[in-house]
């Protein structure tokens, strides 16, 4: 019983992905950010209205204080929501946020429903048909306007519509059963579009993501290519800066945190592997490079291949390993061969390090840097087995290892 139950949520409310989870919340605050404060104005001048078209017949606090009740509620939310239409939240504020929304929608729609069943009841023909119509056009519109967020959708329905489809049928006529009977049609023909486009929604931002990685992700080996590199490294380039004016005016910096730096590796003896054996061994070798590079980082670094036999990694600002440690950590992750296709390979490679800021204040700089030490370390045939390690200054000192050669 209880998995036939959860197969039935799953199907007709489904959960939402973890991957888009919190994108989701974002973008359902967002759209709350655009049509809250105009159905609280939608709301205000709807209730105003009802109020001049209610009759002398009608008890005091249905005519005026249940409904000033539910503007001053009104009022105010308008007010709030103006007022923080341009807060930048986490997706866990978001979430905590929308089911605030949700609670205060509750509240609202049980107050709503209530004013219009007890105004129905007390009211006669033909003023009855407007307290239905009231109800339903606005429980709807709610639903329709917010339906980015389904659990909103739910609340101004059940709250919303069925309490007053409910009193139709027990205390109306023939007509009012039918007119029951439509509006429970119409709230889950609503209900269910909103669950299917909520659906796609979540497709549209999966789809995204994966655009995204694609476009970020290097086809052969799934590294990070260039592309992701270049973002990356801008950004850990202003993140130092920022700690590095931090711990200026703070006087007192770091001595064990590094700062941002780029290292550029390019294989050696990689060619003659490719013209001998194939593209395909080729390929399946630069995998296997791939997988030792990014166990050697682990945590500490973030690997990148640029093209080719050519891979880079970023040690961000804040990692308690240096650079040369790093570069050490790749060499010696290459000394091993590579048995792949039944063959076992032997590759070297050299490596070019540049470190912020000494190396360049800038994405294009600091690679710039790295690129000509890695050059200048490839021509060093003297330093061959010693390992490739550039502090990029003014005049760099080049070196060279052929790691494994």
């Amino acid at each position: 019983m209880f998995n036939a139950t959860l197969t039935l949520r799953q199907r007709f409310w489904p959960p939402v992905p973890d991957a888009v989870r919190d994108e989701l919340a974002l973008l359902r605050l967002s759209r709350l950010h655009a049509q809250i404060p105009m159905l609280h104005v939608t709301m205000i001048l709807a209730i105003i209205i009802a109020m001049l078209a209610a009759t002398s017949a009608e008890p005091f606090g249905l005519k005026f204080a249940l409904p000033l009740m539910i503007l001053g509620g009104s009022v105010w939310r308008l007010w709030w929501w103006v007022g923080h239409t341009q807060d930048q939240l986490t997706a866990d504020a978001a979430r905590r946020r929308i089911r605030r929304v949700n609670l205060i929608a509750s509240i609202i729609a049980v107050l709503c429903s209530a004013w219009c069943i007890m105004s129905w009841a007390a009211s006669g023909q033909p003023m009855q048909a407007y307290y239905v119509m009231f109800i339903v056009i606005g429980a709807q519109s709610v639903a329709f306007c917010l339906s980015s967020i389904r659990c909103i959708t739910l609340t101004s329905l059940a709250f919303g519509v069925l309490p007053m489809a409910g009193a139709l049928i027990v205390m109306g006529d023939r007509m009012d059963h039918m007119a029951a009977a439509m509006i429970i049609v119409a709230a889950i023909f609503l209900l269910r579009m909103i669950v299917q486009q909520h659906a796609q929604l979540v497709d549209l931002l999966q789809l995204k993501n994966q655009l995204r990685d694609q476009a970020n992700t290097d086809a052969l080996t799934g590294l990070l290519n260039r592309r992701a590199l270049h973002q990356l490294l801008d950004a850990d380039i202003t993140h130092a800066a920022t700690v590095d004016t931090a711990e200026a005016d703070a006087g007192a910096p770091s001595q064990n945190l590094s700062k941002t730096a780029i290292a550029l590796l390019d294989l050696d003896g990689f060619k003659p592997v490719n013209d001998r054996y194939g593209h395909a061994m080729g390929d399946a070798l630069l995998c296997a490079v791939a997988d030792r590079l990014r166990l050697a980082c682990a945590d500490d670094a973030i690997v990148s291949r640029l093209g080719g036999d050519e891979f880079a990694v970023l040690i961000p600002t804040g990692t308690t390993v240096s650079a040369a440690h790093i570069a050490d950590r790749l060499l010696i992750a290459l000394v091993r061969p590579f048995a792949i296709g039944g063959m076992t390979l032997r590759i070297g490679a050299s490596v070019g390090i540049a470190q912020w800021p000494q190396g360049g204040t800038t994405c294009d700089a600091l690679i710039a840097t790295a690129d000509r030490a890695l050059y200048a370390a490839k021509a060093d045939h003297r330093a061959a087995a010693t390992r490739a390690v550039m502090h990029a200054i003014v005049e760099p000192t080049a070196y060279r290892a052929a790691a494994g050669a």
